[in-house]
């Protein structure tokens, strides 16, 4: 078996118990906990192989990201995505790290798609915050193929969230507190090929993620007419594949007062 598969292995089979010391300063205001690990590029196919997972079996999403050409935004740590779900519903999600939750405002918490997160990696833990809304279906092909405006993928309260929680940010990235985010280049797409599966040993279903970069040589301004910014390549020969477990920390419940969440930490 192949190294990365191995400690992927090993690292999801570990029991699970409440955090404490330390750690548990580093999720704490967090609803959940995200544990990731990045395969390899040269060990995909084992990874594929070892979890039984099989590209024609599963979600398939487009995923775009909005930034300024030189990605000040992300250096600025703001995400502005949108994703087309084959048979699903459509969103947009503005993202937010590092984040401080009890800096937070509890209002932001009426939102079903409101999130607070500690994402673990390799590179350690991140609290991040984020705000995803539907996007009715078309607006994100016309967005990209010039048809239509960046703006309308995004709702008013998503201008509103990022103001709220990342003025300061923002205003570092851009020069001023507000995104127009019709002046944003357009990177994308990438293919993520999603499941959704069990382990033995494991307490929570694992999520993985094979992100392919979709004609990544090409790159243009956002809003020219079916022309779009394209990812750049990468080390990894533009694809990537992570495995990823969730953990529950806080019990969210919707509007009608049913819990969302089906597993607590």
């Amino acid at each position: 078996m192949e190294p990365a598969v191995q400690r992927a292995e090993s690292a999801i089979s570990k029991p699970t118990t409440a955090p404490n010391g330390p750690f548990s300063s580093q999720v704490t205001g967090a609803d959940t906990i995200e544990v990731k690990m990045t395969v390899a590029n040269a060990q995909i196919r084992d990874a594929l192989r070892k979890f039984d997972l099989r590209v024609d079996e599963e979600e398939k999403r487009y995923v775009y990201f909005f930034d300024t050409p030189e990605r000040d935004l992300l250096e600025a740590g703001i995400i502005a995505r949108a994703r087309r779900i084959v048979g699903d519903q459509h969103n947009s999600t503005v993202k937010f790290r590092p984040v401080e939750p009890g800096a937070v405002s509890r209002r932001w918490r009426k939102f079903e798609g409101f999130k607070i997160e500690a994402d673990a990696s390799e590179k350690g833990v991140d609290k991040s915050v984020s705000l995803t809304r539907p996007v009715k279906r078309g607006l994100i092909r016309w967005a990209v193929e010039g048809e239509g405006k960046v703006r309308h993928l995004f709702k008013k309260e998503h201008g509103d969230f990022l103001s709220d929680i990342g003025r300061k940010a923002i205003n570092k990235a851009l020069g001023r507190d507000t995104i127009d985010f019709d002046t944003l280049t357009i990177f994308g797409p990438i293919m993520a090929h999603r499941w959704e599966f069990c382990y033995a040993g494991c307490p929570w279903p694992i999520n993985s993620e094979l992100w392919v970069r979709c004609d990544r040589d090409r790159h243009s301004p956002s809003g020219a007419r079916h022309r779009t910014r394209r990812s750049p390549p990468s080390d990894s020969g533009g694809c990537s594949m992570t495995l990823a477990c969730s953990a529950i920390l806080r019990q969210k419940a919707r509007p009608d007062g049913r819990c969302i969440n089906r597993f607590r930490l």
